[in-house]
């Protein structure tokens, strides 16, 4: 089983983030906050990252060769992707949904993929996160009527509690890893996961045995629309690339 970690595209929190960076950050607590919204869409820039992300996914590989020759660790024979999930955050909905069109494969939901610590807003006062409930079933069915959606999702909202701690990351983590065998392991499946990059640094460490701390000494980078490529055989776990993001002009990369 070959599995591909895939980033959402640039969205509007992250294009915020952006400019954050670049600006003055020893102000607190900028205007940059206000800014922040609990379920970003993507920008005109993520459009543009999803369309090319789709292409290469859909086009990329050499026509003389094979598909899925032993060993082909940079995917010279394409990517012959057979499954594909998203979380249920807009910016992976969106991302994943150029794909799934672009392989005529079923966009399918996977809930515990989602982005670390939830749906949350902040306290303008106390600065703390503040879960909030997400959109509901009737949202998902209405505005992306070809998602399918296999598990249940609460009328008030699919989040709807609050912001996670480090060790609940740990546990949903742990159960994702296990649930990507039990469904997986040992077939001739190519899983593309479009997640988040706290989910992905998590669930690598996750896949890897690596440390994990909340104080981010320690970050497995993945760039928007970049691709991680897993490879779990017989003789164990092969990590064949990481943060691939060659199909991207430079002007696209963040």
């Amino acid at each position: 089983m070959h599995l591909y970690l895939i980033r959402h595209c640039q969205s509007s929190n992250n294009a915020v983030l952006d400019k954050k960076q670049s600006s003055d950050e020893s102000v607190p607590g900028g205007a940059w906050v206000d800014e922040m919204v609990p379920d970003p869409p993507l920008t005109d820039k993520g459009v543009k990252q999803g369309k090319i992300l789709a292409r290469f996914l859909s086009e990329h590989g050499d026509s003389n060769t094979s598909p899925n020759p032993p060993h082909d660790t940079q995917n010279i024979s394409g990517f012959n992707i057979s499954h594909i999930y998203c979380s249920l955050m807009t910016r992976s909905i969106v991302t994943a949904g150029y794909v799934s069109q672009a392989l005529q494969l079923p966009l399918v939901v996977w809930q515990d993929i989602h982005e670390c610590g939830g749906v949350f807003t902040k306290d303008t006062d106390s600065g703390k996160r503040i879960g909030v409930p997400g959109p509901n079933y009737e949202y998902f069915r209405s505005t992306y009527p070809d998602l399918v959606i296999p598990e249940k999702i609460d009328a008030d909202g699919w989040w709807n509690r609050p912001t996670e701690n480090l060790g609940d990351i740990d546990k949903r983590v742990n159960r994702v890893h296990n649930q990507i065998l039990e469904r997986h392991a040992g077939k001739d499946h190519r899983v593309a996961m479009v997640t988040h990059v706290g989910f992905y640094h998590h669930l690598l460490s996750s896949i890897l045995n690596v440390h994990k701390s909340s104080k981010r000494d320690l970050w497995l980078h993945l760039n928007n629309a970049a691709i991680s490529h897993i490879d779990f055989n017989r003789e164990g776990t092969r990590v064949n690339y990481l943060n691939r993001a060659d199909h991207m002009p430079r002007e696209l990369i963040t």
